[in-house]
């Protein structure tokens, strides 16, 4: 992946003052990779410290933390029981962070990699939800809600750094090679509209059914400059519509009151994917950044489970959920690798088309437990 973005610039040349990390014309990836002697320009180009057929064995390590945190300031209406009308204004805080490194150790001699990264991201955003129920009867009651998109200003502070150790083909020692990088960016983040339809049967005041549809459409979520300019971003906003997909998430869940205060629970939720199959990331030779790794998301699932008991002037409700994301890993782009090596096999034969990386399946499962206490006054 290095010596194929290396092998596509424009400037062959990473000695002297060329190896730079401002240089917009050499990718940033590949200065790290030149820096830890993983990369090497030869009379015939340039070439990976890897012999053609050489294996590796792959790993990768996450670590990420932060949360959103929202303040809200709302009003709802009920006009005879029957038409409910509610609406907030929120504000949001952004605070994430996340490290990340992909190594390779050679598999047929001494050494190998890692290249790490970290992002630490922190900003605002405000949004409006407006939301109403309609009661036609005592037993069915239907609801629709609008949540804006939510508008982000979001700052990126990161650290990009490589580090090697191995028996070098070509020099036939042992090198060692070590490079970092760190900057920051500010921009803002326009996400998609959220739509919600939701019915529910009331089952002889002993039991509550109900069912929601959830819509958001991320291809319609953009980036801008600080001044609220779209072309800044043209070319990404454009690979969000053709990356991402329209989001559809199916819910289910029902009560049932086994006294008059003491109520059981359970529900089942299903997404659709985020992302499109054939997404693919690709790394910008004028970044410095250097996570290259990316995730294609296949669905969601979550099952709930939960108990409330109610008295006149308090009550506590637990709820149990487990979420399970299913998604496709790549370490990086190999398409591009392969489709930059067939366009070099077409004028010179010798050339060996590389293998696409297979990508490893992911399924990360979360648990969460919420207990809610209230009173009433």
């Amino acid at each position: 992946y290095m010596t194929s973005n290396a092998e596509a610039t424009t400037n062959k040349i990473f000695s002297g003052n060329n190896i730079t990390y401002e240089n917009p014309d050499i990718p940033f990836l590949s200065v790290l990779g030149y820096e830890a002697y993983l990369i090497n320009e030869e009379s015939t180009g340039w070439k990976s410290d890897m012999k053609n057929g050489e294996k590796v064995t792959p790993s990768y390590k996450s670590n990420e933390t932060g949360a959103i945190n929202e303040y809200s300031l709302g009003w709802a209406g009920n006009f005879s029981n029957i038409f409910f009308v509610g609406a907030r204004a929120n504000l949001q805080s952004i605070n994430y962070n996340a490290n990340s490194s992909y190594s390779e150790a050679f598999n047929n001699r001494f050494g190998g990699f890692t290249l790490s990264n970290s992002l630490s991201t922190s900003g605002a955003g405000i949004n409006l939800k407006i939301g109403a129920i309609v009661m036609p009867t005592d037993f069915f009651r239907l609801g629709l809600s609008i949540n804006t998109p939510t508008m982000y200003a979001i700052t990126n502070t990161y650290n990009s750094s490589i580090q090697s150790n191995l028996y070098s083909y070509n020099q036939n020692k042992i090198v060692e090679g070590s490079s970092n990088n760190n900057g920051s960016y500010d921009f803002l983040l326009q996400s998609p509209v959220e739509l919600s339809l939701s019915t529910a049967f009331i089952l002889k005041n002993k039991g509550l059914l109900s069912f929601e549809y959830d819509f958001k459409d991320y291809t319609t979520s953009k980036f801008m400059d600080t001044n609220g300019s779209f072309a800044t971003y043209t070319n990404e906003n454009n690979d969000m519509k053709d990356m991402l997909n329209e989001s559809h998430t199916f819910k289910v869940g029902g009560e049932y009151k086994l006294t008059d205060n003491f109520s059981l629970r359970a529900g089942y939720a299903y997404t659709t994917s985020a992302t499109n199959s054939n997404a693919q990331k690709l790394v910008l030779y004028n970044t410095t950044r250097n996570d290259s790794e990316y995730f294609i998301h296949n669905n969601s699932k979550y099952i709930s489970a939960g108990f409330g008991y109610r008295e006149a002037n308090w009550f506590i409700d637990f709820a149990y959920v487990k979420k399970t994301i299913d998604e496709t890993f790549y370490p990086y782009n190999t398409n591009i690798i392969v489709a930059h090596y067939t366009e070099l096999a077409k004028s010179d034969p010798s050339v060996i088309i590389p293998d696409a990386v297979n990508p490893a399946s992911i399924i990360t499962s979360n648990n969460n437990a919420v207990i809610t206490l209230g009173f009433k006054f």
